[in-house]
């Protein structure tokens, strides 16, 4: 099952969660469920950051370009998720085998390959043909080091630390740089300590290849918040499909805390989410403070600036525009249903995107309904007229 560059539309993390245990419950065994392009939210500061420093003037100062930074970040609608909340699922559903957690392919650095990741879920029992393997852990100790490592001793499996990622690595320290402050936009990006380094991702593949291994870059050991990542090298022929999350073990699980109860849940959900919102799209929650007698466009505006998180909804906005989806517009169908129109289609939410739009259609809509209602008695009294007219000579409908 592929639940492909979807996710960050989810409106919180309990939705999340419930497609999850609805993808696996409908997975059968040996099946594989993906998600691609999940948003690592270890690395959304740093992602606006990038973007405010590459927006901003030279001359603008790194407060500036800090403060636009965090205003980004605080209205962040999407829906972010740490790869902490994965290593966890490897460890403690109970019908998944192994999980797999990669970072973007791609030969260019871009957006999507910096900020983002894929995850791979194994679902059934373990299968009966996977040996235990027990695989070489190191620190990063640099390519022609591991290289010399793989001919030398030829490990069934490899897990190395801290590989130092040149996709992130100066986005990381412009970041940190602009938070000293005391500099401008132009003179952060000219420091020569931004220059790129480390290792791209995309080296491995090739490189792993050639040594007899198969290669997988990924946030296992950590969530790449400090410009690393880890690498898991698989020897082919002896360890072929067992996931990443079965090599490093209890090491790929993040401590989940002894707590229980509903708090202790939602501080690790807050923790690995963000936004993290519970249940934000109920009825009561979307129509609150309405007194029952608002007109059509005053309620679709309500219900639009609640799942928008919007106060300033223009009723001739499109939806769209002001910052939706198609999954936002799913609950603002929900909830109109409930209200101004039960006979309401999502196709009609996108024919008429607006407030006022919409409004007008819905209006239409009654008055054809009254005018059917109108004709549908007139057509009544004429046929009743005709019958009495056969029956009374002289009398003509």
């Amino acid at each position: 099952m592929v639940v492909n560059s979807v996710a960050q539309y989810f409106p919180d993390a309990d939705y999340l969660s419930q497609v999850l245990e609805g993808a696996i419950d409908t997975t059968c065994d040996g099946g594989r469920v993906f998600l691609g392009d999940l948003r690592n939210k270890e690395l959304n500061e740093i992602f606006h950051g990038a973007v405010e420093l590459y927006r901003a003037p030279k001359e603008a100062s790194a407060e500036d370009v800090r403060a636009r930074a965090w205003d980004r970040l605080a209205m962040e609608k999407e829906l972010l998720v740490s790869p902490g909340f994965f290593r966890l699922l490897a460890t403690c559903h109970p019908r998944l085998n192994g999980v797999e957690i990669a970072l973007k392919r791609g030969r260019h650095a871009t957006e999507m390959n910096c900020f983002r990741y894929d995850v791979t879920l194994h679902v059934g029992p373990t299968p009966p043909e996977r040996t235990p393997v027990e695989p070489l852990r190191l620190e990063w100790p640099g390519a022609e080091d591991l290289g010399v490592l793989l001919c030398e001793r030829r490990p069934d499996a490899v897990v190395v630390a801290g590989v130092p990622n040149s996709r992130t690595m100066a986005h990381l320290r412009a970041w940190r740089r602009t938070l000293e402050g005391g500099i401008t936009a132009g003179e952060v990006c000219a420091e020569p300590a931004l220059a790129p380094e480390g290792i791209d991702p995309e080296f491995f593949p090739d490189w792993a290849e050639e040594h007899g291994y198969e290669a997988t870059a990924g946030w296992w050991l950590d969530d790449g918040a400090d410009g690393t990542y880890d690498l898991v090298l698989r020897r082919r022929g002896a360890c072929d499909g067992v996931p990443a999350s079965v090599l490093l073990g209890k090491d790929a699980a993040p401590d989940a805390g002894h707590a229980d109860g509903e708090q202790a849940a939602g501080e690790r959900a807050a923790a690995w989410f963000a936004p993290y919102v519970s249940r934000p799209y109920s009825q009561e929650s979307v129509l609150d403070g309405l007194s029952g007698d608002e007109s059509p466009t005053e309620i679709i505006q309500a219900v639009w600036g609640k799942v928008l998180g919007r106060e300033d909804i223009d009723p001739d906005a499109n939806f769209f525009d002001l910052g939706g989806n198609s999954l936002l517009l799913v609950h603002v169908l929900q909830q109109l249903r409930a209200t101004v129109g039960p006979e309401l289609q999502l196709v009609d939410l996108f024919q008429h995107a607006s407030v006022n739009a919409l409004a007008r259609s819905l209006t239409a809509g009654e008055e054809d309904t009254a005018q059917e209602d109108q004709k549908s008695a007139t057509d009544r009294r004429r046929a009743m007229r005709r019958q009495r007219a056969r029956r009374v000579p002289g009398m003509e409908g």
